[in-house]
């Protein structure tokens, strides 16, 4: 299955310090990110939170600070929650499907 999880440093500028793989031009100090998950990076905080990605769909994103020599940059770690759900919902299917044969064998 692909997904498409993304992780990229952001600056305490707010600007991406990496380019985006989705991306077809070069988002290095030109796209600038600055949401709950970053704010909260920046600060010193780590932790995760569903919210809204650009494209108005909900993202799955863990987050933390960088912190090398002076930098002070946040680290995220972002994925779609359809991914994220995408293994449960098929091995649901593949445990009914078990199921239903179970029932068939005995009855």
């Amino acid at each position: 299955a692909v997904t498409t999880q993304k992780e990229y440093l952001v600056g305490k500028d707010f600007f991406l310090r990496t380019n985006l793989a989705s991306s077809s031009k070069s988002t290095f100090l030109n796209e600038k990110i600055e949401n709950q998950a970053v704010r909260s990076a920046l600060s010193g905080e780590e932790g995760n939170i569903k919210m809204l990605s650009t494209d108005k769909k909900s993202d799955y994103i863990h987050y933390k600070p960088f912190n090398f020599e002076n930098l002070n940059w946040a680290l995220i770690s972002q994925i779609p929650e359809k991914d994220v759900n995408q293994p449960i919902i098929k091995t649901m299917g593949k445990v009914f499907i078990i199921f239903l044969v179970i029932i068939t064998l005995f009855m």
